[in-house]
């Protein structure tokens, strides 16, 4: 009986190493993973200049590079960004932007993981910061979308191009605090 019943023990204990090890490739894969994605180290500032580092960053919505800034609303997509971040740390985003008279009075949604972190009603050339509270980077993902009205151009005067614009970045910077 004693040899039965130790039996039964020891194979308990290897169905459990065979499941913790099980767990273990798992989080080695997704570690994997997560190392191959686009990464941000602390003080990441996009400038909005072409690079591929910086395009690797800039998600959907984001017209070409325009002498140092972008325009946000490319294919009607709100501008966002995403970074690899240290999950539980606090950030701070720090921006300069353009809101162009077409949509000035519209409200600005900043949202950061499916949380808006902020909105404002803004127009002309400003500075921003905005605080990312560290309870929504428990995953180590950080996606900022900038929620604004769309505007075009052509609708303003027939000889500008027409296309799909919303509020122009300068810089972006995601600041470890």
């Amino acid at each position: 009986m004693n040899a039965e019943k130790r039996c039964r023990e020891l194979e308990e204990k290897t169905e459990k190493l065979a499941a913790l090890l099980d767990s273990i490739k798992r989080e080695f894969d997704e570690l994997q993973n997560l190392m191959s994605e686009p990464c941000c180290l602390p003080n990441t500032r996009i400038t909005m200049n072409r690079s591929k580092k910086e395009d690797e960053l800039l998600v959907t919505g984001w017209h070409a590079s325009e002498k140092g800034f972008r325009w946000g609303g490319k294919d009607r997509e709100h501008p966002t960004i995403a970074f690899n971040v240290s999950p539980n740390r606090s950030y701070r985003l720090d921006m300069k932007i353009f809101v162009p008279d077409a949509i000035a009075g519209s409200t600005i949604k900043i949202v950061a993981n499916d949380t808006e972190i902020d909105s404002f009603v803004s127009e002309g050339q400003i500075k921003k910061s905005v605080c990312i509270p560290p309870e929504l980077l428990k995953s180590g993902r950080l996606r900022i979308v900038f929620e604004s009205d769309f505007w075009d151009p052509n609708k303003i005067d027939k000889n500008l191009e027409s296309r799909t614009l919303s509020m122009a970045f300068n810089h972006i910077e995601l600041i470890e605090s």
